[in-house]
């Protein structure tokens, strides 16, 4: 008994490790990524290849650090073993256009997030 609340009081003094700094990208402007929502105006597009360098400065990332990051996700799927996919927009396409919905018009590419059980960002790529 004693063994499992040493486990309970160690994995919750992990979680309380996480790092508060919040993570910064050279040459990557956040307000230009959070204000382009849907990539509608074609703007993440241009400020990317700042992120995609720095991907692995992302890997183990927390779901909030990348959300303080990048802004709120366009979408959300959520998959088996409690993984959770973050998609953020980078090109214009049929995610823009809300008042002519064609079925057969296609999306702007997008960047996919994936992050593990453990709240961890483990993948990281364009679509």
């Amino acid at each position: 008994m004693k063994y499992f609340i040493y486990l309970f009081v160690i994995t919750f003094a992990m979680m309380g490790c996480e790092s508060k700094e919040p993570v910064t990208i050279q040459n990557f402007d956040t307000s230009v990524w959070k204000t382009d929502k849907n990539a509608c105006k074609n703007q993440r597009k241009k400020i990317f290849e700042e992120l995609n360098k720095e991907k692995k400065k992302l890997e183990g990332l927390s779901q909030m650090q990348v959300v303080a990051l990048l802004g709120k996700p366009d979408r959300v799927m959520l998959e088996g073993r409690s993984q959770r996919i973050f998609y953020y927009f980078l090109e214009a396409g049929a995610q823009c256009n809300t008042t002519n919905k064609n079925e057969y018009a296609k999306e702007g590419k997008k960047l996919k997030l994936r992050f593990s059980a453990t709240d961890r960002l483990v993948e990281f790529f364009q679509e």
